[in-house]
């Protein structure tokens, strides 16, 4: 906790530093039941989905400028 709350600080986010000071919330223990649970929240991807590829997209635009 001490790193996430370091981090938060660092980066000027007091409010999230206090966010996780605060927090009951906990990590999930490592389990076949935790597991189960996250496979239902995400399940795999549909056999039928077509994603374009990256390479549908083109380079990347160049950052924009000012002077």
């Amino acid at each position: 906790m001490k790193r996430r709350v370091e981090l938060k600080l660092n980066g000027g986010d007091i409010s999230g530093a206090v966010r996780v000071l605060v927090s009951e919330d906990v990590i999930a223990p490592m389990s076949t039941e935790t597991l189960e649970e996250l496979r239902k929240k995400h399940p795999p991807e549909h056999q039928d989905a077509h994603f374009p590829s990256k390479e549908c997209f083109g380079p990347p635009s160049p950052p924009v400028t000012t002077n």
